[in-house]
């Protein structure tokens, strides 16, 4: 909740919002449905079942149902996403190794997620500290690649020396 919270901060009237899949992204979606003038597109069907009673402008990323979590991905999602330019973006992950690569079960998800930070404005990782030290088969980027990284992650002296080292933007909650 923290997490959706400070997110909800950067989100302002007019914005074109995208809502990745999640548990994290559906409590932001929670918080920003009332903001006026506000286009969010998911490929999420929680979030977009959530907002269609909503006073948002409502845009579905399409594309093949992936049943395990409820979210739309593959060869039409990432058209879609390509051809689009958001102001800001909110993305999760399944991981982040010990060098802040971000990671993914799936190619699917690598390409729509790395194509939603190439035309994102401002793209935001919200990820909490359980993400971190772990593995999955894809690489999406690497935390430098987001605006900030809204986490609750507890770093060490030698991680935070890393994560200053490498330009990485955490935001801490």
């Amino acid at each position: 909740m923290k997490i959706a919270e400070k997110c909800a901060q950067f989100v302002k009237k007019g914005d074109a919002v995208f809502l990745d899949a999640g548990t994290t992204t559906y409590e932001i979606a929670k918080l920003i449905r009332n903001i006026s003038s506000i286009t969010i597109i998911t490929n999420d069907l929680e979030i977009a079942r959530l907002l269609i009673e909503s006073n948002v402008n409502l845009m579905l990323c399409g594309g093949n149902v992936q049943k395990s979590t409820g979210s739309m991905v593959g060869a039409f999602a990432n058209q879609m996403m390509e051809d689009m330019r958001i102001e800001i973006s909110f993305l999760g992950a399944m991981s982040i190794d010990d060098q802040y690569n971000v990671l993914t079960p799936t190619s699917n998800k690598a390409v729509l997620k790395r194509t939603i930070c190439k035309n994102s404005n401002q793209a935001y990782l919200a990820v909490d500290g359980s993400k971190f030290g772990k593995q999955a088969l894809m690489r999406i980027n690497h935390l430098s690649d987001y605006i900030g990284v809204v986490t609750n992650k507890v770093f060490s002296s030698e991680e935070d020396r890393k994560i200053k080292q490498m330009r990485i933007n955490i935001i801490k909650v």
